[in-house]
């Protein structure tokens, strides 16, 4: 009967035994799971088990970390080819030397040099293009403008040499062509004599805002 009971409480034992290391068996994977740990191998103890999902843990916590500032990197790193070409010394930046290979950036470095450290970073450099850019486009319309002005000046002078000329008695003045580029007025075309011809130039030389007369008639 005592053997019985015995070998009943061993049996009960036995069975007992398997069944709470199951139980552990079945939370760890769980936390390993939670965790992103990888099961250790089979046959490791508890305390290496706790050993290795403390490891997990604690890689798993840094990693992040770590891949965090290499994409912080990696987002820093320059990625307009032109600003990459000009960096002749791959540092990441555009010193002076290097800017003087470029006439557009050379020329609004300074503007563009925010901190005035003496180089441009590459929204440095793209706000130097956009400042050369601008100062070109205004530059072409101040010179457009300029032109618009002379070219008027210039038909103004025309039309007043040409009222002279025909004034002139004596003058075949239909014959005669005047053309005025900033200020300098040229004839053209044909007169009855040499005396015609000078008494032309001297027609034109005397109206207002002309610099010069090219005389360029021939008698007939």
């Amino acid at each position: 009967m005592d053997s019985t009971k015995t070998a009943g409480r061993t049996t009960a034992a036995v069975q007992t035994e398997p069944v709470a290391s199951d139980r552990r068996a079945h939370l760890l994977p769980k936390m390993r799971t939670r965790e992103s740990v990888p099961p250790p191998a089979a046959g490791v103890s508890d305390a290496m088990r706790t050993v290795i999902w403390i490891t997990g843990v604690a890689f798993g916590v840094a990693a992040p970390g770590a891949f965090a500032q290499a994409a912080l990197d990696a987002s820093a790193a320059p990625t307009n080819p032109a600003f990459i070409k000009l960096d002749a010394n791959h540092d990441g930046f555009v010193n002076r030397a290097e800017a003087r290979r470029d006439q557009a950036v050379n020329s609004a470095f300074d503007q563009a040099d925010m901190n005035h450290d003496g180089k441009l970073d590459e929204d440095e450099y793209i706000k130097a293009l956009s400042i050369s850019q601008r100062e070109t486009v205004d530059r072409i319309a101040v010179d457009s403008a300029s032109a618009a002005k002379r070219y008027a000046a210039d038909s103004e002078i025309t039309a007043r040499v040409k009222t002279a000329l025909l004034r002139a008695e004596g003058l075949r003045s239909l014959e005669i062509s005047v053309q005025t580029n900033q200020g300098k007025v040229q004839l053209a075309g044909f007169a009855d004599s040499k005396v015609q011809i000078a008494q032309a130039g001297t027609i034109a030389a005397h109206e207002p805002g002309v610099k010069a007369v090219l005389n360029d008639l021939a008698a007939k």
